[in-house]
């Protein structure tokens, strides 16, 4: 008995070094899988990056284009806009300015590329 007992922790000792080598070695294909998937969280984490700066910069943008609406109702209410007849001009200021709001906001919106659509696709869902 008091032979097995060295022989057993000699023989979990064999098993416990074999099996952390065969858990660091890179013939089991598990160095190019990571390989790959820190490849893919980098090329996700710089599309994230690039699109938050984009959504950054149209969201601070967005001040000016209500300083520019306040400066609308400004002139639309400096032109009678509010008085019971509207002078005929004033409804063309307001469509005018809302028109120009409109294209802003649209024209300032950060939609997808087709490079960034096709870098979308290709990452893991």
């Amino acid at each position: 008995m008091r032979t097995l007992l060295p022989l057993a922790l000699v023989l979990v000792t064999v098993l416990a070094l074999a099996a952390r080598a065969r858990g660091e070695d890179p013939a089991d294909g598990s160095g190019a899988t990571l390989e790959t998937r820190v490849d893919l969280l980098a090329r996700e984490t710089a599309y994230l990056r690039v699109r938050e700066a984009k959504l950054t910069n149209y969201v601070l943008a967005n001040g000016a284009r209500g300083e520019e609406l306040e400066k609308l109702v400004a002139d639309l209410r400096s032109g009678g806009f509010a008085s019971a007849a509207n002078p005929s001009g004033t409804r063309e200021l307001l469509l005018n300015g809302l028109t120009a709001l409109a294209e802003s906001l649209k024209a300032g919106l950060p939609l997808l590329s087709q490079s960034e659509q096709a870098m979308l696709a290709s990452l893991p869902k």
